[in-house]
């Protein structure tokens, strides 16, 4: 489970003469559970995520912590139970069909589009 603890945050970069360049990514309290046969598991619990335009970040954690749940809730590819995902300024289902967004998965998939 991602620890919302430790938020992850960056701020908004300058892309040169005065004009501010905003996120490219951003969660607000975002938590996504998934249910066994026997209870519930949440994968993600409050996820405050902010990444700028232009920048790199690497997920790290251990096997089972939320790591590819949240790149799929970002990528658009499982719902989530709270909290605003913001992609580019619209929904990561439009930013995919708009080809703003681009996912590769850890193992070799179709997927639907």
């Amino acid at each position: 489970m991602v620890d919302p603890g430790s938020p992850v945050h960056s701020s908004h970069h300058r892309a040169g003469a005065g004009q501010e360049v905003g996120a490219a990514v951003t969660l607000k309290g975002v938590s996504k559970w998934f249910i066994g046969r026997k209870d519930q598991i949440q994968a993600l619990s409050g996820v405050d995520l902010e990444v700028g335009v232009g920048e790199f970040v690497s997920v790290i954690g251990p096997s089972g912590c939320g790591k590819s749940t949240l790149l799929r809730v970002v990528g658009g590819l499982v719902p989530y139970e709270s909290g605003t995902v913001d992609v580019i300024g619209t929904t990561p289902a439009h930013a995919r069909r708009t080809k703003q967004l681009g996912f590769t998965p850890q193992t070799p998939a179709l997927l639907p589009w």
